[in-house]
């Protein structure tokens, strides 16, 4: 087969029809059995997920499931989807114990790499998983706004989790409100980093506030006193101005009077 992906469909196909001969011999029930080759990986992998979910009911596991496929995925934007390398740390523990039983022997769903503990990764084991799968097509046509909003975000979760001291990458104005409807709408589907960088910005814009309405007090506190001196000034002035009014008169009556006298 000359599309892409082709060869790792292959390669599957005849594993699958190999586990199926009979008398030695690859029948063509065999390939029927596997789905062909275009059939063979969904087939398995819609097996797998039905047998580990017990048939769609238990939903803890079909929400990691989800959780875990969608993130392996890089999102085309008017191409083809493709296969992503994720870490454990951003699928959680949770998602990476399941990649972890998916890349078995008898799963072979997903291959995970274990250069040291501190870059553990995991990636769909066969790309062709991302077009020919529906579970997981449906997922994520279904899921595809939330995923690259979340994509959108990872270079500054990144940033921050190298050094959370930097606020320079926390998230603010409609971009974190953004996060907090999502988050409040898909919790189970962030991680515990993601969950802390969200948090974090949102201490921040409260800090921020309580910040900005103590400076807004201060000022109108400062406003206050300037117009309480002005009117104990203007009052001030006011009963100068009386006094000196009444000293007035009374120098008048004063002068008056003494120039009766005279008379």
């Amino acid at each position: 087969e000359n599309k892409p992906g082709g060869l790792p469909l292959l390669q599957f196909a005849l594993r699958e029809m190999w586990a199926r001969q009979e008398s030695k011999r690859i029948s063509r029930r065999a390939y029927d059995a596997v789905g062909g080759v275009e059939g063979a990986l969904a087939q398995h992998a819609e097996a797998v997920f039905e047998e580990l979910t017990r048939n769609r009911t238990d939903n803890r596991v079909v929400d990691s499931f989800k959780n875990l496929f969608t993130r392996l995925v890089t999102l085309g934007d008017g191409q083809e989807d493709t296969r992503r390398v994720v870490g454990h740390e951003e699928l959680g523990d949770e998602s990476w114990s399941l990649a972890q039983s998916l890349a078995n022997e008898t799963n072979r769903l997903v291959v995970t790499n274990a250069l040291a503990p501190s870059c553990e990764t995991a990636e769909v084991a066969h790309e062709a998983l991302i077009r020919r799968w529906p579970t997981l097509v449906a997922w994520i046509n279904q899921d595809r706004m939330f995923q690259s909003w979340l994509r959108q975000i990872k270079p500054n979760v990144d940033r921050w989790a190298a050094d959370p001291q930097d606020q320079g990458p926390l998230l603010r104005g409609g971009v974190l409100a953004q996060a907090e409807e999502w988050l409040e709408k898909r919790r189970g589907d962030f991680n515990i980093q993601e969950q802390a960088f969200i948090a974090a910005s949102v201490a921040l814009r409260d800090q921020e506030r309580a910040e900005r309405e103590a400076a807004r007090e201060a000022e109108l506190g400062r406003q206050k006193e300037l117009a309480d001196a002005a009117n104990r000034l203007a009052i001030e002035q006011q009963e100068h101005a009386e006094s000196s009014k009444r000293l007035l008169v009374l120098a008048e009556r004063q002068t008056k009077l003494a120039q009766a006298r005279e008379l």
